[in-house]
């Protein structure tokens, strides 16, 4: 999708939808917002398809616009599946060639699996493909330890920590090997029973200072997301204002919609599209 609401990328690809729920708390908890999302659309969550040709076509109109540009867009894959489900692997083989090829776009590969890169990364991988970062999930101090041992175990460009929701605190975070971290609280109708204490989002940013990564805070706790994303900031030193940090890339970042934010998208001008 095109200008996610998600806020640390630009748009979102999902090469299929649905997750088998392979070790995923969320689900087992009733707070999977992909589940829910689905679900209120009649999809069955948990049989794993493939989205359609015309969608896997997106991919190539948003290379051409970022090269007019010359710019990088960030784009989350997948916020409706998980990359590494065992279910998907024909559908995977199919997307790791586009990734390759769409240089401007930088590809924010993300799993709750991530021991299973070993498995799924291309057979020209290597050090990794410069626009692939690798990325996993973590929600308290267990699965910090548990998954940033198994992404550190895989070479990539840039490998970055969804941290949210964050349902406990990560006390003394080596943070070795990890590019950026991506913090914040759960949202949705049960987000009381899974209140983020600010504490451990305050001890995150430290932790992340000290340790030279991008600290990207995303929201608190609250019924709807991008809920109050100056809280950092305040917490901080009293001072409201968002963290939004983003490691470097070799080309100028795109700029990115804020949620409520009422400015148009950047895009190429006609001038810089009949140039492509």
């Amino acid at each position: 999708m095109r200008d996610s609401n998600i806020a640390w990328c630009h748009n979102t690809f999902n090469p299929w939808r649905g997750c088998s729920g392979e070790r995923c708390a969320l689900a087992r908890l009733g707070l999977c917002y992909a589940d829910r999302m689905e679900t209120a659309r009649g999809r069955t969550f948990s049989e794993v398809i493939s989205t359609s040709p015309k969608y896997w076509r997106q991919p190539w109109q948003w290379e051409r616009e970022a090269t007019a540009l010359n710019k990088a867009v960030r784009v989350f894959c997948g916020s409706l599946m998980d990359f590494n489900d065992r279910q998907a692997e024909d559908w995977r083989h199919q997307f790791w060639p586009i990734a390759k090829l769409t240089p401007h776009l930088v590809w924010m590969v993300l799993t709750k699996i991530p021991e299973r890169f070993s498995e799924t990364l291309p057979e020209d991988w290597n050090d990794g493909y410069p626009n692939v970062w690798l990325g996993t999930s973590v929600l308290n101090a267990e699965d910090f330890r548990r998954n940033t041992k198994a992404l550190r175990g895989v070479n990539a460009a840039r490998r970055f920590l969804s941290m949210e929701p964050l349902f406990g605190a990560v006390p003394k975070p080596d943070f070795t090997g990890i590019d950026q971290i991506l913090v914040g609280g759960l949202s949705g109708p049960k987000w009381r029973d899974h209140v983020m204490d600010m504490r451990w989002a305050i001890d995150l940013y430290h932790a992340a200072k000290q340790q030279g990564v991008a600290y990207f805070f995303k929201q608190v706790s609250a019924r709807k997301d991008e809920q109050g994303i100056d809280e950092i900031g305040r917490a901080l030193d009293g001072k409201p204002r968002t963290i939004r940090e983003v490691p470097d890339y070799k080309y100028q970042w795109s700029e990115i919609r804020v949620k409520g934010d009422a400015r148009q998208p950047v895009s190429p001008t006609r001038e810089q599209r009949e140039k492509q």
